[in-house]
């Protein structure tokens, strides 16, 4: 299927997935010169084309812009550069979307969707949480792409989020759209895993807002975090080294073993980056883990969160470019995160 790709590997016991670093064609996105990433938005299916209000595009062009500034920050851009997925084709089996998330999310199935998406649902768990979101991200005052913040809190539909849909799909229409685009996506990857080995899910998460450090030994240091512009919080953390870098989702240890998980914190460790199991919304506990992971049957789902400081910090700012040089250096490190987990792989 055009906007669901599936890249063959050999039986090395490992999978690689990004569900979230498809974005619209025709945009610029210096990680992607080949367009491997680039959704035809053209080929949706025909509900998704009449109901997304930016592909309508017949709104106020500030509402549009908004609208964008949103579809491009649920896009993962920083993935695909930063792990060098696409640079083991043939080794190890690849799964992705082209579909921007915020058109159809295939992290997540059926029982995330909220009654703002569907006729009949019911009230999602979280705002723009599953597989189709509804309003933009808020946008406040000081430019803030507050994303995380609102699905933290549970806020959808407040008077400075705007609706991404013209209207609620219907029962018939969303049917389709999960079997076309999330059911695929999903065979696809239990096919590619097969009755034991490990997903790796390769996601990279945005900051609220960015900053850099004005003076001191770490002058021009990127910083990320809502208290960005204080003199304390996220500075004083970054410059002490306590915020992490990687964010490893196991849904506390019930999508993957604790030792594979412990092994891969080792390699971010030796390359001097902080890794920790997720927490809060970011524990992992629908979407992925649930649908692949299954560690008492040897199949393993682990969610790699890169949180880069210094590699996607135009994506609040609805670019899709990216720090190539720093993306670089982080394929040195996942070249070893996949040697590890092929390693695992091998001990099941």
């Amino acid at each position: 299927m055009e906007n669901i790709q599936v890249i063959p590997g050999e039986d090395r016991g490992l999978v690689l997935e990004m569900p979230h670093s498809g974005y619209p064609r025709g945009l610029n996105a210096n990680w992607d010169p080949k367009g491997d990433f680039a959704c035809n938005v053209e080929s949706l299916d025909s509900a998704i084309r009449a109901n997304v209000r930016w592909i309508r595009g017949d709104g106020p062009p500030q509402e549009n812009a908004q609208l964008l500034r949103t579809i491009i920050g649920g896009v993962d851009v920083g993935a695909p550069a930063a792990s060098g997925a696409l640079d083991f084709k043939g080794k190890y089996p690849l799964v992705y979307s082209k579909v921007p998330r915020a058109f159809v999310d295939v992290n997540f199935g059926r029982d995330d969707v909220g009654g703002a998406a569907a006729l009949g649902a019911g009230e999602p768990r979280l705002a723009n949480g599953g597989p189709i979101w509804t309003h933009s991200a808020i946008i406040a005052d000081s430019g803030r792409w507050e994303f995380f913040s609102t699905v933290a809190k549970g806020l959808f539909g407040r008077a400075d989020s705007l609706p991404m849909l013209e209207r609620p799909y219907t029962q018939e229409e969303f049917e389709r759209i999960m079997s076309i685009y999330v059911d695929t996506y999903e065979t696809a990857v239990r096919d590619r895993l097969g009755e034991k080995g490990i997903v790796a899910a390769l996601h990279t998460m945005p900051p609220n807002e960015v900053g850099t450090v004005k003076s001191g030994p770490n002058d021009g240091a990127f910083i990320i975090g809502p208290e960005v512009s204080g003199v304390g919080g996220s500075i004083w953390e970054i410059m002490n080294g306590k915020m992490p870098d990687v964010m490893l989702i196991s849904n506390g240890g019930k999508s993957c073993a604790p030792w594979i998980v412990d092994a891969i914190k080792g390699v971010f460790k030796d390359h001097n980056l902080i890794a920790i199991d997720g927490f809060g919304p970011m524990i992992g506990d629908r979407g992925g883990t649930v649908k692949y992971g299954k560690p008492d049957r040897d199949m393993h789902f682990l969610g790699i969160e890169l949180i880069p400081r210094d590699l996607e910090t135009g994506r609040i700012r609805s670019s899709l470019n990216i720090n190539l040089v720093r993306a670089a250096v982080y394929r040195r490190v996942y070249r070893d995160v996949f040697a590890v987990l092929e390693e695992c792989a091998g001990r099941l």
